[in-house]
């Protein structure tokens, strides 16, 4: 019986120590990491320098706009009623 005890104890100590060194191991800090679109100082200045204007350079951003996919179509303020008609009249003929 105290062999058995011992060992639960053991399996248990060494379980709270994995959990602990895995609550270390998520606390690293992040670090910066390279941006996977190469950024060439270089060749901004030549963009901008081509353009001369500043009017340019701005309509060269593309505008942020709401997808379109999500836009959905307007429903009328009877969609609800729509199916509760059917319902009912379904009632009725039964």
């Amino acid at each position: 019986l105290k062999e058995q005890a011992d060992l639960k104890l053991l399996e248990r100590a060494t379980r709270l120590s994995e959990i602990a060194e895995k609550g270390k191991r998520s606390k690293q800090k992040l670090s910066r990491t390279k941006s996977l679109i190469p950024w060439d100082p270089m060749l901004s200045s030549v963009n901008t320098q081509v353009s001369g204007n500043g009017s340019k350079n701005k309509q060269e951003k593309p505008k942020l706009s709401h997808s379109k996919s999500l836009v959905l179509p307007t429903k009328s303020c009877d969609y609800l009623n729509e199916p509760r008609k059917k319902l009912e009249e379904a009632e009725l003929v039964t």
